[in-house]
This record gives C-alpha cells, structure tokens and sequence, in this order.
C-alpha cells in the first residue's frame, strides 16, 4: 500500500527555535512550539550525527562571519533532541547530514516592507532507517545567531520527496516572498502524488508561513495492477494566480481547484484568497 500517511503528514511541518552564541561553543534552545526548553549534552559515544565528507571543505559567512559547514551544523544540530543518540548502543551517528544550502536577500515582513534574511536548508539521513528530512531555518542575529526552523519529509519508505526554495513570486510590490515547494509520489499497489508550496514573509523571530497550498493530490488505486493512472483514481488539482488586487497591500489570490475521479473532471470552483494583515483566508469580503 501507498505511504499515504507519509504524503499526508508533509502539509504539517515541525516548527521549533534555537539560539546559539558566537561567543561560546555550547548552544542553548530558545522556546520551541514543539518542544521542551532544555541543555544540551555530548553523548558519551559523540554527536548524534555526521557529515557527509563532501561538506567538510565547503565554508558559510553567516552575518559576516565566515566558518566552516561543520561548524555552523554543530551549532545549529547537537541540540536536536528529536533525534535519539541512543538507537545505537554502537554509538554510530544517529543522522547524516547529506546536503547543505543556503540563500540570504531581501523578503517582505508582514507590511509588505523589505528585509534581509539569511535561510538555510538542510537534507538529512536517519541512518538506521533510510528516512530523509528537509529542515528549513531562518536565521536571525541577535545577541548570537538565532535559528527559528521547519522540517519537511522527504524520501520515506515507497515515497520519494523533495523541497526547494524559490524566490520567483511577488505578494508585494517591493520584494519577493519565499516560497517553499514541496513533491512527493510512491507507492507499491497503489499510488499517489502530492504537491505543496507555502509563501512565508519576515517576522521578528525568523519567517511565518502566510498561505498554504495543496496543489495537487492524487490516489490510483492498485497502480501496478492497471498501470493506468486514471483508473480507480481520485485527484485534486489547484492551480493559483497572483492577481493585481490588493487587500492590505498584498496581492490577492486566486485559486482554481479541479476534482477529478478516473480521470474525469466532476467539479470545479474558483475561490479568491485575500490577506488579513496576518495569513491569507477566502473569508473576508469583496
């Protein structure tokens, strides 16, 4: 069966704070949504996970200090309790730290100004289990390098995913909003499709995610029975416009959904999505 459970759970992703001091080498977390203020320890056997050696070259200026990739990822991951160092009584690391990215340019804050922030993202590997998970921060420097992060899945059991940063959309008109892309498919017997983005814009602790969008879910049932897609299959596709209209000096947006079942269309709406000077909703009026 599909790891639609998987697909699914991308649309939520973990969101949680830590701040590190430039000062010192140990790190402490700040208040996280989904976790538990707490002091980091070294575990007897090392660090909780590796990098992958064609990282330990590469370098990071990060608020006009220059370091290497290792030591920023020390800084940013030997708090990260959601991984258990004790799942290997070998002490082997617990992930693997696979690719590192990072952009730094001018994004829109909440009233549409412009404001630069650094944003870094992150692959890992669970090592024992093969599951790979995007963690986006957004950097912030205050009184030390503060990092405010989401996490993604990616490529888990039959499904494989992927996330990207993109800069190509404009929900103001001074500067471009970030928008996060997310793509997962897979499946044994049955099959499925799901394709994600979010806009976030500048807030003082890192960025908020203002509008969300599925757009498209797709289920086939016993695909590799029929090889057909669009037998027994149910679909939602959402395309999306940014329109010219204003609604607290963000561009509206318009959303066209299609359902489809077995490959015939069944029903189609359009809903207009206007900001609320905090997040994107369809109720408020014309």
């Amino acid at each position: 069966m599909i790891c639609v459970v998987y697909l699914a759970a991308c649309a939520s992703p973990q969101k949680e704070s830590a701040e590190v001091s430039d000062s010192e080498d140990s790190a402490t977390t700040a208040d996280a949504p989904r976790s538990t203020r707490h002091k980091p320890t070294e575990d007897e056997n090392g660090l909780t996970y590796d990098i992958d050696s064609s990282l330990e070259p590469q370098e990071l200026t990060i608020f006009g200090k220059t370091e290497a990739v290792s030591y920023w990822i020390s800084k940013f991951y030997s708090q990260d309790h959601r991984i258990n160092s004790k799942i290997d009584t070998l002490g082997a690391p617990g992930y693997l730290i696979k690719s590192v990215e990072m952009t730094e340019r001018e994004y829109s804050d909440v009233k549409g100004q412009c404001v630069s922030r650094p944003v870094l993202l992150i692959l890992r590997d669970i090592i024992m289990s093969g599951e790979e998970y995007y963690d986006i921060h957004f950097l912030t420097n205050d009184q030390g390098v503060s990092s405010e992060k989401v996490t993604y899945d990616g490529s888990i059991a039959q499904s494989t995913g992927s996330v990207s940063l993109s800069a190509d959309f404009k929900l103001t008109k001074k500067c471009p909003t970030l928008a996060i892309i997310r793509e997962y498919e897979g499946g044994d017997i049955d099959f499925g499709r799901m394709k994600e983005i979010s806009f976030f814009v500048v807030s003082d602790a890192g960025m908020e995610s203002v509008f969300d969008l599925v757009r498209e879910y797709t289920l086939a049932k016993e695909y590799e029975v029929t090889g057909d897609e669009n037998k027994n299959s149910t679909s939602e596709v959402r395309d999306f416009e940014i329109l010219k209209t204003k609604t607290n000096d963000f561009f509206d947006i318009k959303v066209h959904a299609t359902n489809k079942k077995d490959g015939e269309i069944v029903e189609e709406k359009e809903t207009i999505f206007r900001f609320d000077g905090e997040k994107y909703s369809d109720k408020l009026a014309n």
